[in-house]
C-alpha cells in the first residue's frame, strides 16, 4: 500500500494529493471550537440533505468560525453569505431594494447569529439547486460563490469538493 502511494503520483500526478495533505494539516491544527462549528453546520444542513455542503462551505468561507467577514467580496458569517444577496432574498416584504442600513443589519446578523447564517446558506444552496439541478453539485457550489457567472466559481467548487471528500474520511 505504501509503495502504491509513493509510485502513483509519479505515474499519474493528481492535484488533490497536495490538497489532501494541506487539508490534513489544517484539520490537525483546528481548535475544538472550530470543530464544533463544523458539527453545527453538518447538523443544521442534514435535514435538508445539505450537511456535507454546509460543513465544507463553513470551513472554506470562515475557516470554521475564525474569519467572520471578508471585506473584499462583502461576505459575512460562518458561511460567507453576501449581505446584499441575503437581504434581497430574505426580506422580500421590504418595499424596493434594501437600503444600506438594512444591508448592514443583515451583515451583522450573518456575523453573530449562526442559525440565521446557516438558514441563509441553505436557502441559497436550495435556490441554486433549483436553477442548476439537484445533483449538479459543481455548478451549485460554483453558483453559490459566483452567482450566474458560475464558471468564475469553478475553483471554489473544486475546493468545496476536496473538503467534502476529506471530511467524509475524517469524520466517519
Amino acid at each position: 500500500m505504501d509503495f502504491i502511494r509513493l509510485i502513483l503520483p509519479l505515474l499519474a500526478p493528481w492535484p488533490l494529493w497536495g490538497a489532501r495533505k494541506k487539508l490534513s494539516v489544517q484539520w490537525a491544527s483546528m481548535t475544538p471550537v472550530q470543530k464544533h462549528w463544523l458539527k453545527f453546520a453538518y447538523d443544521y444542513g442534514r435535514p435538508h440533505q445539505l450537511g456535507e455542503s454546509l460543513r465544507a462551505i463553513c470551513w472554506q468561507e470562515s475557516s470554521a468560525g475564525i474569519h467572520m467577514e471578508n471585506l473584499k467580496d462583502g461576505s459575512y458569517g460562518l458561511f460567507g453569505g453576501k449581505a446584499l444577496s441575503v437581504a434581497t432574498r430574505h426580506h422580500k416584504t421590504w418595499p424596493g431594494r434594501p437600503t444600506t442600513y438594512q444591508i448592514n443589519v443583515v451583515a451583522v446578523r450573518l456575523k453573530i447569529e449562526a442559525i440565521f447564517a446557516a438558514q441563509a446558506c441553505v436557502d441559497e444552496l436550495e435556490y441554486w439547486q433549483g436553477k442548476r439541478g439537484e445533483d449538479r453539485w459543481t455548478k451549485v457550489w460554483a453558483s453559490y460563490n459566483a452567482g450566474w457567472k458560475w464558471r468564475n466559481g469553478l475553483g471554489y467548487a473544486r475546493d468545496i469538493m476536496a473538503k467534502v471528500k476529506f471530511l467524509r474520511t475524517v469524520t466517519k
